[in-house]
């Protein structure tokens, strides 16, 4: 009966954290876009554009692991209220599927610009900057552009 016990002992201390199983292995994957990140003339804060006002906000937005965008803050601002509160209410539209982590949803830091021009008749959007958890911040560089 002692050696049942000792042996089921040396079992369980030989797996990893005490009886769990090892965590899964695989590579960071990025969060992917499920829902369209194209601006449209109505995410233009209709008096901004009646004030003439434009300008690129810059945003720091975090993916959560059940892929909505959970936090959004403005890191550089267009300089003029509406169109940073514009920016940030745009962005926590967007739903993603989320970042993985060795085959774990984790939550994901991204940045972007997005980008008000009244004059501008074409609208770009790109792809959201990632950033892997454990990696410094990416400088922002894509623009979002809104226009009418």
């Amino acid at each position: 009966m002692r050696a049942v016990f000792v042996t089921a002992a040396l079992v369980l201390l030989a797996s990893p954290a005490l009886g769990q199983a090892p965590p899964p292995r695989g590579p960071a994957i990025p969060p992917v876009a499920l829902t369209s990140h194209a601006p449209t003339g109505a995410d233009y804060p209709a008096e901004s554009s009646a004030l003439g006002e434009e300008g690129s906000v810059g945003v720091r937005y975090v993916v959560s692991a059940m892929g909505d965008v959970s936090e959004c803050d403005v890191e550089g601002s267009s300089g003029y209220e509406r169109l940073d509160d514009a920016a940030c209410a745009f962005v926590r539209r967007w739903t993603f599927k989320p970042a993985t982590l060795r085959g774990n949803a984790v939550a994901a830091v991204m940045r972007a610009d997005i980008v008000f021009r009244r004059s501008d008749d074409r609208l770009y959007t790109p792809s959201p900057t990632p950033r892997a958890p454990d990696q410094p911040p990416a400088p922002l560089r894509f623009p979002q552009t809104f226009g009418r």
